[in-house]
């Protein structure tokens, strides 16, 4: 301590320096006493009282630091450099003035300044003889202080704060705190007032905090530790305190280390090779080392190295606490759970255990245990629960078939150290799709003699990135290793690994998926049984390149099939299958390859092949193919069927094709896409498939050649027994014109469907170009997309008089017009759906295109969005057949017109929904427009959205007794002004539905009397909904014999004035009006004796809801002389009326205020 006799006073640190080079000074300053107020971090004051007494104030700073201090005479100055402090002093002021003083703290080139402060003497105040109290959250929870003061008659007062009691006894206040059972910390303050009745009081703040109760959280309460721990086996024990903690290890645990981290322990081991289980605990403790202690204690297992059981480990979770061993045969064997239940005698297939606490696990099983299996086990998903296999035991095993298939959780297997796999004979599908297992051990199949397949063993171990070189050499009995390493990383493989295996026979999709480059020359050298190499390394992306000899030494071998499929595999060395001399089966051997070329020799002396179907399909880079490729295998007698299909589909580099290609093969019937999307193909040999007189099937071949300019004559010549050429050409966007006879003689041709489809630069076809094939039936969207062909000859379709399917045969293409006689040979036609559909450049159609079709059954769509048709003829002639007419015309939005009695021929016809709709410059529908197709069904919105129409014309219908359907046949009709009062009188049916027929028919003025008076209609829901241009409704309307609701019939028609007399007929049925008038605000008047016939109403919720120009009385009827209105149709009335009850009426008349009977009406009613 020094004493401070001077004005100025000056203090450094012993040792003087600045801030180390480069640092940046930090300074702050900071006090809990409550006399110390703080502006910021580094400007404060502090109001010592005129009684004296001590202020600490703690400095925060990353460096060295020194005071000065100016009149400050009247204080002691204390500065502690251990505990970065400065303690300010001061006794009792004996003068009548205030003392000041200020003191600056300097770091570096920081400052912070503190202007103190003592009162006068004489001055009113009190003050305690400590005001700030840290209290502990257990233990001694009583502290006391003084309190000096001017005025004897001092008071406290506190905040609410249940936790603190404080008690006086003179000048003494003793405190008293509850535990603090909180983890965190608590505070609070209370004053001390003098001078309360003088009207300037002074007071003194005390701060009391009370510690945070101490809590320790561990992450685990157990932790069991494999027999042979390896580095990867550490585990983390992650622990959580509000105090700093400590741990200890229990006496026991010499074998056991623990390293501490920011965020808990590590926990290591030692091997623990004495066959018995070993425990040890942690003790994890924290608080503030008096009462406020807690501790955790977890205890740490490891088991015992017992060579003769088999030992798993198995991660428990809180989602599911029972597990499944993967035993799926009965067993005889003890059974430790590894959690102190420990099982005897168990025989049970895939015996369970349910665990108390979630957690890990090390089960241990000692017995007789002969299979495993995992795939099978009864409850899915918790083969998930295994983590690592520690021994396999002595068990008897004789099948790991599936055993861990599945475990994607599963990390590391051991190798047979106990000779656990002598008597296995199957390893089929064994760890497949453990997806996280680390690595294969060596020494994993050492004893594993008697094992006669590894089918897909490893399959899908995609965290395997090399195998021992000697892991089969043991293993001389197996037959298959099929699938062995499909989807692993492997990335090389030792040339003698299949060496010891002479008696394998399936190789097939080993590698496939993988990551290998390439392999050794003479990896199957000693392998000379091997049937099979199908998929050998498919959609192994990284391999680009195969040894000259590698199948050398397998003369066996039968199929090749998808043998490189979807490899970067850029060139074949010649002489590859030079000794495969028995395979039958290329199919897809080299599809999506990098090949750039392929070796004339490559299938030669093959001559037992019977398919190359798909064999290059997708090799994107290749460019030209030997004229040899296929003769030079001989297997002209065995190559058969669809041995060609899809052969070089997608390779689109390919420029040219060699004549002869195919030359001997005259077994094959089908060349489907054989060249389909060879973009870069220019020219075809003329005599290309001249050998190939079998075929029936030409499907698409050469679909998407889109740089082919021309189709050489006979290029398809001879192929007398073709049945379908569908697609042959589609997208062929270079082709300009076709020639004559380009299938000529393909007798037996019945579909040329799609064969030109969007080849969008054909603007010439020969009139000839389909002669000599008169077997066909189907010429469906034959030019559909053509969009440069303008015109077709008349007679291209002459020589086809069993053509059946025409549609959209020249749908979206860019014909201006037809001739009339297009089809006039083609009387078996059956559909010409979409025929026309989106020819947005045809003008018109001439009278008689269909006259000679009398068996079509579908027009639906035929001229559909023809954007440009004007005008069209009489288009049909005579047919009886039960043709659809649906959308025939929709969205020609051009047609103004349609001739009279342009549907009288289709006497047969059943529908003509949408015929028309959305043909928005139709002005005008001729009379009688239905009335010859007396078996029409169905006219739904027939009209929908024709704008431009006005009228309704007279007698639309004659004699139709099966149209039922009229639903929004003119809805939308926003042009319609009249409706003829006959337009629906020849319709005699029963039970039609005219269901928003003429909804939204803004311009119709008026409803004619007598319009449906005859017509019997059982759904009138929405009839003329929003026609907002209705001015009045005449009478007797509807004919309501068969209706039981007339709902919104009228709803939205706000220009309605006038509804006529009886406007409904023979109503006796209905039981509902809902909405009918709702919203009609100029609707005036309706006839009071409206529903004198509805006797059988029942439900009126909202019928004239917003009918605010309603006057007079509400609808009644008359009864015997009584007056009974709507709202007098009750339970109580209606044996004396007859009248059924009204139950729903909701709103019926709300907004109807103008009706002199409307203070009557039911509350309810006008809601």
């Amino acid at each position: 301590m020094m004493g401070c006799s001077e004005e100025t006073i000056t203090y450094t640190n012993p040792v003087p320096g600045d801030e180390p080079s480069g640092i940046a000074a930090e300074l702050g300053i900071s006090s809990k006493n409550t006399w110390f107020a703080a502006e910021d971090e580094r400007n404060a004051s502090i109001g010592f009282k005129s009684l004296g007494g001590e202020v600490v104030v703690d400095i925060q700073t990353n460096t060295t630091w020194k005071y000065d201090a100016v009149n400050a005479g009247w204080l002691t100055i204390e500065k502690d450099d251990v505990a970065d402090q400065l303690v300010l002093n001061c006794e009792g002021n004996k003068v009548e003035e205030q003392q000041q003083a200020t003191i600056t703290i300097t770091a570096g080139d920081k400052t912070a300044t503190i202007s103190a402060t003592q009162n006068a003497y004489g001055t009113l105040e009190i003050a305690a003889s400590k005001n700030n109290f840290q209290i502990p959250a257990v233990g001694e929870l009583t502290a006391e202080f003084e309190v000096q003061s001017t005025d004897e008659d001092w008071i406290f007062e506190t905040k609410d704060c249940p936790w603190l009691l404080l008690e006086q006894q003179g000048d003494k206040v003793t405190m008293t705190l509850d535990p603090n059972e909180e983890i965190e910390d608590r505070e609070t303050t209370f004053v001390l007032i003098a001078g309360e009745g003088g009207g300037n009081p002074v007071s003194e703040t005390i701060r009391v905090t009370q510690d945070r109760a101490v809590y320790v959280n561990v992450s685990l309460k157990t932790i069991p530790l494999s027999p042979t721990p390896t580095e990867s086996d550490k585990k983390e024990l992650g622990i959580r305190s509000n105090y700093d903690w400590e741990y200890t290890l229990s006496e026991n645990s010499d074998w056991l280390s623990a390293t501490k981290t920011e965020q808990g322990l590590t926990i290591t081991a030692e091997t623990n090779s004495s066959g018995s289980s070993r425990t040890a605990t942690i003790t994890v403790s924290a608080g503030d080392g008096k009462q406020n202690q807690t501790e955790q204690v977890v205890t740490v297992s490891q088991t015992g190295l017992d060579l003769d059981a088999f030992i798993l480990g198995i991660d428990i979770t809180s989602s599911s606490l029972k597990t499944y061993l993967p035993f799926d045969k009965a067993i005889d064997a003890t059974i430790d759970w590894g959690d102190g239940s420990i099982e005897e005698n168990v025989t049970s297939a895939y015996p369970s255990h349910t665990y108390t606490d979630p957690g890990y696990y090390i089960v241990s099983v000692k017995g007789s245990v002969t299979s495993l299996n995992s795939y099978d086990i009864p409850d899915y998903g918790l083969g998930e629960q295994f983590r690592e296999v520690y021994n396999w035991g002595r068990t008897g095993l004789t099948s790991m078939a599936r055993a861990f298939q599945n475990c994607r959780e599963l990390k590391r297997i051991p190798s047979d150290n106990t000779e656990a796999f002598a008597k296995v004979t199957t390893f089929h599908y064994a760890f497949a799709d453990c997806r996280v297992l680390e690595a294969v051990p060596d020494g994993l199949f050492d004893h594993a003699t008697e094992a006669e397949t590894f089918a897909y063993c490893f399959q899908n171990c995609n965290m395997v990135t090399e195998v021992p070189a000697d892991l089969l050499y043991n293993c001389t009995k197996i037959t298959s290793v099929g699938s062995l390493f499909s989807g692993t990383a492997i990335t090389q493989i030792d040339e003698d690994f299949f060496s010891r295996n002479t008696e394998l026979t399936d190789c097939s999709i080993i590698f496939s998926n993988g990551k290998l480059k390439t392999v050794p020359e003479k990896l199957f050298a000693n392998n000379k049984k091997v049937t099979t190499f199908n998929s050998l390394f498919a959609n192994t992306e990284s391999f680009e390149s195969v040894p000259a000899g590698l199948f050398a030494n397998n003369p066996e071998v039968d199929s090749f099939r998808m043998l490189f499929s979807g490899t970067s595999l850029k060139s074949v060395p010649a002489g590859l299958f030079a000794n495969n001399h028995k395979v039958t089966n290329f199919q897809s051997a080299f599809s999506k390859t990098a090949i750039q070329s392929v070796p004339a020799d490559l299938f030669a002396g093959c001559d037992k092949v019977t398919t190359f179907m798909s064999c290059f399909t997708g090799c994107s880079e290749l460019q030209s193919v030997p004229a040899e490729l296929f003769k030079s295998s001989g297997a002209f007698t065995t190559v058969t069927k669809t041995a060609f299909n899809n052969i070089f589909k997608d390779c689109t580099s390919l420029t040219e094709v060699p004549a002869g290609l195919f030359d001997g093969f005259t077994l094959v019937t089908a060349f489907n896409d054989a060249f389909n999307g060879c973009a870069s193909l220019t020219t075809l040999p003329a005599g290309l498939f001249a050998t190939n007189t079998a075929v029936t099937s030409f499907t698409n071949v050469f679909k998407g050649c889109t740089s082919l300019k021309s189709i050489p004559e006979g290029v398809l010549g001879g192929l007398s027994k073709v049945t379908s050429f569908s697609g042959l050409f589609a997208g062929c966007t270079g082709l300009e014109e076709i020639g004559a006879n380009i299938i000529s003689g393909c007798a037996a041709c019945k579909n040329i469907s799609s064969m030109f489809k969007d080849c969008d630069n054909l603007k010439t076809v020969s009139a000839e170009a389909f002669a000599g094939a008169p077997a066909i039936t189907n010429i469906g969207s034959l030019f559909e997309n053509c969009t440069l062909l303008e015109s077709v000859p008349e007679d291209i379709f002459a020589g086809m008089p069993n053509l059946a399917t025409a549609t959209s045969v020249f749908a979206a293409s860019g014909l201006k017009t037809v001739p009339a006689g297009l089809f006039s040979r083609n009387p078996s036609v059956t559909t010409f759906g979409k025929v026309f559909q989106n020819c947005a450049a045809l003008t018109t159609l001439p009278d008689g295109l269909f006259a000679g079709n009398p068996k079509v059954t579908t027009y639906s769509n035929a001229l559909e969005n023809c954007t440009a048709l004007e005008s069209v003829g009489l288009l049909f002639g005579k047919s009886t057949a039960s043709a659809k007419c649906d959308r025939l015309f929709a969205g020609a939005t051009a047609l103004k017109s349609v001739p009279a009695g342009i549907f009288d021929g289709l006497t047969g016809a059943t529908a003509f929904n949408n015929t028309f709709s959305e043909c928005s410059a139709l002005e005008t529908i001729p009379a009688g427009l239905f009335a010859k197709n007396v078996n029409a069904t169905t006219v739904a919105q027939c009209f929908l959205n024709c704008t431009r129409l006005t009228t309704v014309p007279s007698r639309l219908f004659e004699a139709n007794t099966k149209t039922k359907t009229l639903t929004e046949m003119f809805s939308g009709c926003s042009g319609i002004e009249s409706i003829a009062p006959d337009a629906f009188t020849g319709l005699n049916g029963t039970s039609l539905n005219f269901q928003k027929a003429f909804l939204n028919c803004t311009s119709l003025r008026e409803i004619p009397d007598g319009l449906l008076k005859t017509t019997q209609i059982s759904t009138y829901t929405s009839l003329f909904a929003d026609c907002t241009g209705l001015v009045r409704v005449g009478s007797e309307v509807f004919n309501c014999a068969s209706a039981t609701m007339f709902n919104s019939v009228f709803d939205g028609c706000t220009s309605l004035e006038e509804v006529g007399k009886n406007m409904l007929v023979s109503p006796v049925k209905l039981t509902s009006v809902a909405n009918l008038f709702r919203d009609c605000g100029t609707l005036r008047s309706v006839p009071v004796s409206l529903f004198d016939e509805a006797v059988k109403l029942k439900t009126l919720t909202s019928t004239f809801q917003g009918c605010a120009s309603l006057e007079g009385e509400s609808p009644y009827t008359v009864v015997d002389g009584v007056k009974y209105h709507l709202y007098d149709r009750t339970a109580e009335n209606a044996a004396a009326s007859g009248l059924t009850a009204i139950t729903a009426a909701k709103s019926s008349f709300a907004g109807c205020t103008k009706l002199s009977d409307y203070d009557k009406i039911p509350t309810t009613w006008k809601e």
